[in-house]
């Protein structure tokens, strides 16, 4: 296995991890504090500012693990491996870890949310890249 398909892997796993230490933990906290499982509406930033922050984390994963699985397993079907490839496969993973735990563990001051955004842009630009390695020597 490639190591663009482990991180694809891994990144799943971290999503996972985000949901149930963010997402999950959040609201169990809240439903033994006497809430109800239907207080907690889909899609609506409601709660503490931890849950939505955690929320927002968990939303950022799965809205770019879909970005980052496309171009893997293309990279992958097409038979394009590498150093390049793989190491710009770790740098999305490691790039998507940092931003996740900076918006779980820290209250998002101006300069949390700069590094955010900064963490976001290397992340996609890593997957670009990927993709026009893919694109190149397909």
């Amino acid at each position: 296995m490639t190591t663009p398909l482990y991180v694809l892997i891994l990144y799943v796993f971290w999503t996972i991890a985000v949901l149930l230490a963010g997402v999950a933990t959040a609201r169990a906290k809240r439903v033994m504090n006497g809430e109800k499982f239907s207080d907690f509406p889909g899609g609506v930033a409601e709660g503490p500012a931890y849950h939505q922050r955690a929320m927002r984390a968990h939303l950022n994963c799965v809205e770019n693990l879909p970005l980052y699985a496309a171009v893997a397993l293309t990279a992958a079907v097409a038979g394009v491996t590498g150093p390049w490839i793989s190491g710009l496969a770790i740098v999305v993973l490691v790039f998507r870890i940092a931003q996740s735990s900076l918006h779980l563990s820290f209250e998002q001051t101006e300069s949390v949310v700069r590094i955010r955004g900064s963490l976001f842009g290397i992340q996609i630009l890593a997957i670009v890249w990927m993709a026009l390695i893919v694109l190149l020597y397909a």
